[in-house]
């Protein structure tokens, strides 16, 4: 009966270990592609406004 128990519990243990891993995998991964989305956003914003400031004053000299 006692190594019944101790299997129930340690199946179980292992079992709750698994879903929250899981489920932190799960939202650790939508943070990184959240953080990485914004990261490539700010990059294409930042280029795009200095591309454009370059655009300006080389129309702007010539």
């Amino acid at each position: 009966m006692k190594t019944m128990d101790i299997t129930k519990r340690t199946v179980l243990g292992i079992g709750s270990l698994a879903i929250l891993s899981g489920t932190f995998g799960i939202f650790a991964g939508a943070a990184t592609m959240t953080v990485a989305f914004a990261i490539y956003t700010g990059c294409i914003l930042i280029g795009s406004v200095l591309l454009h400031k370059d655009g300006t004053t080389n129309y702007t000299k010539a």
